[in-house]
């Protein structure tokens, strides 16, 4: 048997919009009831029949679990950055060709920068 839960909070967790189709209304909680001792499980969902795109977190054990799972989100890299990364992919390639281990410390501190953030 399927639940549908429409709450925006669960234990201090804000769901956020669909990463997909960006829908911030739509997304709710889905719980699958267990039965014969089975355990719930919790799922978020994009609800397609309310106007959402229907992606879904996957199904887990706790409903906290289901909207970490909704909420995570890739880091987009913009075109700028995108040029940066290419510049040392480069310097790399053509410098360790030459024998040269180190890295300028400017390079050094927006690589870490990048990795940190």
């Amino acid at each position: 048997m399927l639940v549908i839960v429409e709450r925006k909070m669960i234990m201090e967790h804000t769901i956020e919009p669909c990463p997909f189709c960006g829908e911030a209304e739509v997304p709710t909680i889905i719980i699958r009831k267990g039965k014969d001792g089975w355990r719930d499980r919790f799922c978020v969902l994009c609800d397609y029949d309310r106007g959402g795109c229907g992606a879904e977190s996957g199904w887990y054990h706790y409903e906290v679990e289901a909207v970490e799972a909704w909420n995570k989100r890739v880091k987009i890299i913009d075109k700028k950055m995108s040029k940066k990364i290419e510049a040392f992919k480069y310097w790399i390639d053509t410098n360790t060709d030459m024998g040269v281990t180190t890295l300028p410390e400017d390079l050094c501190r927006e690589i870490y920068e990048i990795l940190v953030n």
